[in-house]
């Protein structure tokens, strides 16, 4: 048999008596006991509850005489039963990890990783079930009392009993957990009402004295226990929730009805389970070799080292005190909260030492200097402003984006992605591209169908609770049937009238069958292999919706309550490191301790430990601890606020900096502009009461030290101790507002009951009261148990039903989109042993509310969370006076009762952002709509712009890096237009109408003059220097371009900027969210799709003021809408939309003609959410037109090195970049240029053309054989050509202006003599070209 492994575990005590209890002023009250209300699982509308974990309730917590926990019902004496130590000891973290498989797959071994299936019902370890809980006492009083000096007790957390089963004297409230047992037998004579048993069984067991009885195991009714069985998240942690499972309570009873009055002693804990096989190391446990399954237990190997011994240390929180430091922050995450409130109070040395754990402010002041590069990655000034942006993005959480097939042929390095075959080769008459574009259109459908039927799976269980909740469910249940069937069933049952309509579908059924149907198509393209696909692809993950979380609270000066290690890897030893001499009594108590044979051996390791521990820590710290006074160890965090709904027409977008914030970069923010306070409206506000429970988890501060040392590492630099040790120091716990959103949707979140019972490891299950329930409300059973399975597990979030009555309520509670201000109103802070702070202190309410509500909480608010400013320079909130108004802190910062929520959509959403190329029909002809999303291997460049400083001139170049033509200051009309193409020879009509885009024609055609019109060359000339200053002024605000751009030739004429169009869009993940509540006016059909239609949130195309921006400039476009007016892919240049960028002296002379118009908030664009239903799309356009149609389409000038970005202020910002081959395709053809002369020189070029060497655009790299030529200018490491003009001999047709021709003449290379030639010298005029990089590709990194 194995030798047993010892794992070290935390334990904590708490000593309750009545000074304990009769605290007075601002200290830490003792919560009545509230266990868990499992009556509240019945599916009765008189008992039925959306959480059956109540609040805690501490109006009656003190004095001792009135506290339930401790006093005797009707009597002013205390139950000395209930005085004493409570125990606790808190399961490592391997038992707090599991598995999960696909749905209906049965699995027990959470370990066992080749028999997890995807997507089944998590599976957790089993904990160990048995503990000896060994007490040594050392002094006591009465000197009388007798009791054994060393006494000892078995605990039984996995006992099952039911309420009648239990003795008479049994406390149900400290002496055995409430707990929820599934019995699977179908026979109800024997399984009973399984809902309605819940509140009669109990689990837990503790056996009476080992100092003077014999334990043995006996037979008695057993649950499989982990931690997350029980459907309750603080079930392992709680002690009120968990007493004789993982707590225990001595209260010292030495004789029958006599209890010590006061007592030392220690404690000893060892835990084992009652099947030595169902251990992490057991059987049933971890594979694998010895240190592989220490490790995946997050545990370590004997190193031959001591752990320090653990103090337990004394609470450190007063948010009523006296102190002037404020020890609450909220912010948009943990980490932003965290450095919030450091901010905040850098400079309260002092109180801030006291707060934060005792470490020297100077460590805070240390991670403030540090604060942009905990976001970061390095310290150049494009990191940092990129850390202020992404920390915006960080308060988001993720929804799966669904997925896109892409063509999977491989290509060669810096080439363009292959294109799939457009030449039909199958019988289906269909090519390679028209099965990719099959498989995206449908891959999408799936995605939203899949969303959607989750969604109405939901709705299907959201309309069953709804009736279980209505307390005249019998006179309403017509319309619920209505609405169920409506969901999933129509196909089957008549309406409520009896009246069977054939061709009705369900919603639900509408999409099994969409979804059926989609998946056949999919596999029919791409089967399942070995079978051949009709086309290589690729399946990669879309885009992911994104949704803001709830603010995080942060408070202060308080432990998080974890034990330090609880991250790290523990230690454990073996049975032979354990080492000990015997005692006596220990072995008295252990020859009363009888173990059955399949807990191994356990017993002997029993007795070591017992020993070791017996006489103190002896030769080995592991698993021992200190207490030095009472713990306060937080659990949970109860809170309240009120939401005062901000209408939508009171915020504005601005753009500036926040008054919490360091950063000097503007970022696009919400604001109020106007006042919000209005006293006349006081008592008819949209308000809404929200409340909700956050889970203390062991974080934040334990992220911050992980996110220093990574920081510093990265940094090259060695963590500091102190500095380590300082930070792990920090008192902190933190939490989302979690039930804030989920409140404005008229959702209820916690535990609650359920129609179907999903076991561990194992598929989901009919609960059979669920389906008496549905086959109440008129369905026939078969139907009734298909619901039940169709809701599977989309049952977390309950509707409100009638959680609220919102009778006489002059506003809709139902809120899609959250825009306003809230106020925290209450903080309750609970511990394991029930110890509670609360923050105000529990009061009666006034019988005549104020007119303004008191607001206690003033927390520090972080960046993004700070109500406007006004120009008086006070906060812009909703209640104005003297006690909502704080002074700033000593750094600045604000203290405010108001939190600032900005709007965002309360359901998952997206940006979507594509480059976009016309698309045409099979005819040529514009398709509707007429813009689509550019493929893998489209160029989604359709020209290109250079500066040609040489020249004075601006020119442009196709997509493919082709030159079309330059544009120069001068001339009679101002601007200078030279002939499109040259000096190159021009490509055939056809070829030149597929090389140039018409939009770049119509650019080109804003900077000509018209001889004809004296306005338009005004116009022109006024364009034309716009455009010239504008770029000038761009280029220099960009980043460098990367090493690589120097082995392309026209690096040195000017950096080139590209021509793009680009389409956004903002889409739903589903449908928009609809009010669920039962009691007050119901909104009218339909009312929540049309609110969301009408949000129009405007967005902010690149950003001057980030370097990292690639957006110089945008133009308008007719959009991309199918509907009339149609678009017709045309682009408006008359305006250009851009930044104020450095002056230049082109800039200066600009006139009032100027068409530039600044890009500011009065000028964003608008974006409107969408939803498609896929089973609504027009089979003539399809899915995927049916969303391109939905762009907003800009056509952009911009870097192509640099990204592009979308600001929205609702979202995290979208990014959108070139694809690197589309920009090394057209370096390769983009030549430099520049007109010179004329010049002299010493030997003449040649009379005549040849015909034998047309210049091409594409023939600048080749060599050519003619006379060489110097020129002065030229560089010594560079190769040129001369392009020498010569005259058409042929006759240029009417109407065309004259174009000569030119060969491209080389260079040679100065020798730097003395020259003496000979006359006769000639005067050239031309142009000058780079024949070749001036750096070597491989010296450029290419």
């Amino acid at each position: 048999m194995a030798t047993p492994i010892c794992v070290p575990i935390n334990l904590d005590a708490f000593v309750l008596n009545k000074p304990v209890v009769d605290t007075t002023g601002k200290t830490v009250l003792i919560a009545p006991i509230t266990q868990p209300d499992y009556v509240g699982l019945r599916l009765d509308n008189s008992v039925i509850q959306h959480d059956v974990l109540p609040p805690v309730d501490l109006h009656t917590s003190r004095p001792a005489s009135v506290n339930p926990r401790i006093s005797q019902a009707y009597s002013a004496d205390l139950n000395p039963s209930r005085l004493g130590v409570y125990l606790h000891w808190s399961l490592p973290r391997g038992y707090r990890t599991g598995s999960s498989g696909a749905d209906g797959a049965q699995r027990t071994d959470p370990d066992d990783k080749s028999a997890i299936p995807p997507n089944s019902n998590p599976t957790f370890r089993l904990v160990p079930n048995r503990w000896l809980i060994v007490r040594v006492l050392k002094t006591h009083l009465p000197p009388e009392a007798n009791p054994p000096p060393i006494d000892a007790w078995v605990i039984e957390s996995d006992r099952l009993q039911k309420v009648e089963e239990l003795p008479g004297d049994i406390d149900l409230e400290t002496e055995v957990t409430p707990f929820l047992a599934y019995d699977s037998n179908p026979d109800v004579t024997i399984s009973g009402n399984l809902l309605h048993s819940q509140a009669e069984k109990y689990i837990g067991y503790k056996s009476k004295s080992l100092a003077t009885t014999q334990y043995s195991e006996t037979t008695a009714n057993r649950v499989p226990l982990s931690v997350m069985n029980s459907s309750n998240p603080v079930f392992a942690d709680y002690t009120i929730h968990n007493p004789n499972v993982f707590s225990m309570k001595d209260n010292f009873e030495y004789e029958p009805g006599k209890y010590l009055q006061q007592a030392t002693c220690d404690y000893i804990v060892v835990g084992w389970h009652d099947s030595a096989e169902n251990s992490p190391f057991g059987a049933k446990g971890l594979k694998g070799t010895l240190s592989a399954r220490v490790e995946n237990f997050f545990c370590k190997l004997p190193d031959g080292t001591d752990q320090p011994t653990q103090d337990l240390k004394d609470k450190n929180f007063d948010p009523n005190g006296s102190t002037a430091m404020e020890p609450v922050a909220v912010g948009v995450t943990p980490l932003d909260s965290v450095l919030t409130f450091l901010h905040a109070h850098r400079d309260d040395k002092t109180d801030g030492e006291n707060i934060l754990g005792g470490i020297p402010i100077d460590a805070a002041k240390n991670l403030l200097d540090m604060a942009e590069l905990l976001h970061a990655t390095s310290d150049d000034y494009d990191s940092r402003i990129k850390a202020h942006d992404l920390i915006s993005g960080q308060s988001f959480r993720t929804a799966l984006g669904g997925f896109s097939w892409h063509y999977d042929k491989k290509k060669t390095p810096n080439s363009p992605p292959q294109s799939p075959d457009t030449i039909t080769k199958d019988g289906d008459g269909k090519t390679e591209l028209d099965y990719l574009n099959d498989l995206n259109r449908l891959q999408q459908q799936l995605d939203i169908t899949d969303r959607m039927l989750a969604l109405k799976n939901w709705e299907l269980f959201a309309e069953f609770f709804k009736y279980c909740s209505d307390v005249k469910n019998g006179e309403n249940s017509s319309q619920y049937f209505d609405k169920m069937r409506m969901l999933l069933g129509a196909e089957k049952v008549a309406d409520g009238k009896g009246i069977k309509h054939d061709g009705d579908t369900s919603v639900i059924q509408s999409l099994l069958n969409t979804k059926s149907r989609l998946e056949t198509a999919i596999k029919d393209i791409v089967p399942d292999k070995p079978a051949t696909p009709k086309i290589l692809v690729k399946k990669v993950a879309g885009d992911a919706f994104k949704q803001r979380t709830d603010p995080t609270l942060l408070l202060a000066g308080i432990d998080s309550g974890w034990p330090a290690a609880f991250l790290d890897y523990l230690q454990i030893r073996f049975d032979g490191d354990v080492k000990a001499p015997s005692n006596s009594q220990i072995t008295q108590i252990l020859n009363n301790l009888n173990l059955p044979t399949t807990s191994g051996t356990i017993k002997g390791t029993i007795e070591k430990l017992l020993n070791e521990a017996k006489v103190g820590a002896g030769g080995s710290q592991i698993g021992f601890k200190n207490w030095t006074g009472q713990p306060f160890c937080p659990i949970f965090v109860e809170w309240e606020a009120m939401f005062y709904n901000v209408d939508a027409s009171q915020w504005a977008v601005a753009l500036g900096n926040s008054p919490m914030s360091n950063n000097n970069q503007p970022q696009i923010r919400y604001i109020n502009p106007d006042p919000l306070h209005e006293p006349s409206k006081l008592s008819d506000q949209d308000s809404r009461a929200v409340s909700g429970r956050i889970l203390v988890l062991p974080q934040p501060s334990f992220a911050l030290a992980a996110i220093v040392k990574q920081v510093l590492d990265v940094a090259g630099v060695n963590v500091p101790q102190g500095l380590q040790q300082e930070v792990e120091g920090l008192k902190f716990i933190s939490g989302d507002l979690m039930g804030f959103t989920d409140g404005l949707l008229t959702l209820g979140t916690g535990s609650h009951v359920k129609p179907n019972v999903r076991q561990q490891g194992e598929g989901i299950k009919v609960l059979g009261e669920a389906k008496d329930i549905i086959t109440k409300i008129g369905f026939p059973a078969d139907l009734a148990e298909q619901m039940i399975l169709q809701m599977g597990s989309e049952t977390a979030r309950t509707p409100y039903g009638t959680l609220e009555d919102f009778e006489g309520a002059s506003f809709q509670p139902f809120k899609g989109v959250q825009h306003g201000q809230l106020a925290i109103t209450k903080i309750t802070i609970v511990d394991k042993f029930g110890q509670a702070i609360s923050w105000p202190l529990p009061e009666r309410k006034p019988r005549i509310p104020p007119d303004t509500p008191k607001f206690a909480i003033h927390p520090c608010i972080a960046d993004q969370l700070c109500p406007t400013v006004l120009s008086d320079n006070t906060l812009n909130t909703v209640f104005k006076t003297v006690e909502t108004t704080d002074k700033p802190t000593s750094s600045g910062m604000v203290l405010s009762p108001f939190i600032q929520i900005t709007p965002a959509i309360n359901q998952a959403s997206r940006i979507n952002a594509s480059f976009l190329r016309k698309d045409f029909d099979q005819s040529g002809k514009l398709a509707s709509p007429p813009w689509t999303t550019c493929n893998d291997w489209d160029n989604p460049i359709f020209g290109w712009i250079v500066v040609n400083y040489p020249d004075s001139s601006l020119q442009f170049f196709t997509g493919d890096g082709i030159f079309y033509t330059a544009l120069t200051f001068g001339g009679p009309f101002g601007t200078v237009t030279s002939l499109q193409w040259a000096p190159f020879a021009s490509p055939p009509p056809d070829q030149a109408s597929k090389l140039v885009s018409k939009q770049l024609v119509d650019l080109i055609a804003e900077m000509k003059g018209d001889p004809n019109n004296p306005t338009k060359t005004a116009q022109a000339q006024a364009y034309l220097r716009a455009m010239w200053g504008m770029i000038n002024g761009a280029i220099g605000n960009m980043p460098f371009p990367p090493s690589q751009y120097s082995a392309y030739a026209n690096a040195i004429v000017g950096k080139p900027l590209a021509l793009v169009n680009v389409g956004w869009s903002l889409e739903l993940a589903e449908p928009p969210m609809k009010a669920q509540h039962t009691l007050g006016a119901q909104p009218k059909e339909g009312y929540e799709e049309d609110l969301m239609s009408q949000y129009k949130f405007p967005v902010k195309i690149g950003d001057v003021k980030r370097p990292f921006d690639g957006v110089v400039c945008y133009w308008d476009t007719d959009d991309n809408k199918y509907t009339a007016p149609a678009s017709t892919a045309t682009t408006d240049f008359s305006t250009i939309y851009t930044y104020p960028y450095p002056e230049t002296s082109a800039d200066s002379t600009i006139d009032a003609k100027d068409p530039r118009k600044m890009i500011e908030p009065d000028t964003f664009p608008t974006l409107t959410p969408y939803f498609i239903d896929p089973t609504k799309v027009d089979d003539t356009r399809g899915l995927l037109k049916e969303k391109a149609s939905k762009f907003l389409v800009k056509t952009l000038l911009i870097d192509p090195y640099t990204p592009l970005h979308l600001y929205t202020g609702i979202l995290p910002i979208k990014t959108l970049q070139l694809p690197g081959w589309s920009l090394e395709a057209a370096m390769k053809n983009m030549t430099a240029f520049f007109t010179l002369g004329p010049i002299l020189v010493t030997k003449d070029v040649p009379k005549e053309y040849n015909d034998n060497a047309p210049l091409h655009a594409d023939s600048w790299v080749q060599k050519q054989d003619s006379n060489a030529m110097t020129d002065p200018s030229k560089k010594e490491d560079a190769m040129w050509n001369w392009l020498q003009p010569y005259v058409d001999s042929n006759a240029t047709p009417p109407g065309q202006d004259i174009r000569p021709l030119y060969n491209a003449l080389e260079v040679g290379q100065e020798t730097g003599s003395l020259r003496d030639d000979p006359a006769p010298y000639t005067l050239v005029e031309g142009f000058l070209q780079l024949a070749r990089p001036l750096v070597d590709a491989s010296q450029a990194g290419v």
